[in-house]
């Protein structure tokens, strides 16, 4: 039983030989509290790590540790005991404590907090990462969004809209043809349409024909002349009959 403890007896490091030492015991009576303090190198961690390798932990240069009860037996502890027994020193320390010093406010933690320690500040500095990252990826998405910005695509889109309602664009030869009162509107589809097209004919030549054919349509709308076409030629043995009927 742990309270049962009254003395250590050591062999290693700073003990040569097995030394028993009462560090638990005030007389005859078990000790409330123990306060060991010595020169650097008198055994202080000596003990704790005896205590540590008692626990059942590894423990270099401890070569034997044990626990004797007020009688001098050696006392045997549980498993459920064993994690009973805590051991705060120099090690413990530098594994389970971390401060973050800001003068007053310096925040001191301990156990699996120190532990995640490491982890938070990996962590804060990936959110940083991030954040920058996204803080691109909007300004590259404004531009995106942007209509007056040659990264868009909609600032292309626009250009070809203007080039398309010009009278002497789509929208304006479309007025001609169809004798509108304004140009005809465009839409999305309009410009889609388009870019899908492969003319055979450069732009000049396309116009020039445009000019010509346009020019036929006005002189036999006003009925100074009149559009022909050439027909196909009709059998002579041709009769009209139900089902050859228009």
């Amino acid at each position: 039983m742990l309270k049962d403890i009254r003395s250590i007896i050591i062999q290693g490091a700073s003990f040569e030989s097995s030394t028993q030492l009462p560090i638990l015991c005030e007389g005859s009576n078990p000790a409330k509290v123990v306060l060991l303090y010595g020169r650097n190198g008198s055994g202080k961690s000596t003990i704790a790590r005896s205590f540590k390798r008692i626990k059942g932990l590894s423990c270099e240069n401890i070569q034997s540790a044990s626990i004797l009860d007020d009688q001098g037996a050696t006392i045997s502890l549980t498993d459920e005991e064993k994690d009973h027994l805590f051991i705060f020193d120099e090690n413990y320390v530098n594994e389970n404590v971390r401060i973050q010093e800001d003068g007053l406010d310096s925040i001191v933690m301990l156990g699996e907090q120190a532990g995640l320690t490491e982890l938070f500040e990996s962590t804060i500095a990936e959110l940083k990462t991030a954040e920058s990252d996204l803080s691109y990826k909007r300004d590259i998405l404004k531009e995106y969004n942007n209509s007056s910005s040659p990264k868009s695509p909609r600032y292309y889109i626009n250009k070809m809209y203007a080039v398309l309602q010009q009278d002497d664009g789509w929208a304006g030869r479309k007025r001609k043809i169809e004798n509108l009162r304004r140009n005809a509107s465009v839409s999305d589809n309009t410009y889609k349409e388009f870019i899908l097209l492969s003319p055979e004919k450069t732009r000049d030549e396309l116009i020039v024909e445009f000019d010509r054919e346009l020019k036929a349509l006005e002189r036999a709308q006003s009925g100074a002349s009149k559009i022909t076409a050439d027909l196909p030629t009709v059998p002579a043995d041709y009769s009209v009959n139900s089902e050859h009927a228009l």
